[in-house]
């Protein structure tokens, strides 16, 4: 232990610590560090389409998902994880599935898609590359609608809801 003075200055001993909330932690010196945080923005709650726009290979835009990253490096990359399910669980179906308004109809499975990354129900996808400051943006799309499937169902509104669930890596 060093003794105060005009020439001195004084150090905190061994057994010294800076934050009465967390003693024993070690000193700290200069700024409290920032936490990169996230924010996550879909552009629709609800969209709307016909669904001869998703048959066989045509892929329909449903949603644009933006991530933000804030306090994090200029230069550095980031990710986050991305799991995409709806109102059928997994262990019903491994698809994603339109139901109909009106009980009776069969469901219409569908094909998700994160860009152009086909969806496997409740799989995560981690999302790289994401930059601090930006807006990184991946397009959500339907499509893989079997026109016999449509064509054999009695007319109607089918309709899903899909659930996105974004998790630190």
């Amino acid at each position: 232990m060093s003794k105060g003075g005009a020439d001195n200055t004084p150090i905190i001993e061994s057994s010294g610590y800076s934050d009465p909330d967390n003693p024993g932690e070690p000193v700290t010196y200069g700024d409290p560090t920032q936490i990169v945080s996230y924010s996550v923005f879909l552009s629709e709650q609800t969209k709307t389409f016909n669904l001869s726009e998703a048959v066989g290979t045509n892929r329909k835009d449903v949603n644009t998902m933006t991530i933000t990253v804030s306090n994090g490096i200029a230069g550095a990359d980031y990710s986050q994880k991305v799991i995409f399910t709806d109102l059928t669980p997994v262990s019903t179906s491994a698809e994603f599935r339109m139901l109909p308004e009106e009980s009776g109809p069969n469901p219409i499975p569908f094909k998700l898609y994160f860009d152009s990354m086909e969806v496997v129900k409740g799989a995560i996808i981690t999302w790289s590359n994401l930059q601090n400051g930006s807006n990184n943006t991946k397009t959500i799309r339907i499509g893989g609608i079997d026109q016999n499937i449509i064509d054999s169902l009695a007319s109607g509104t089918y309709s899903d809801t899909i659930n996105v669930e974004i998790r630190n890596p």
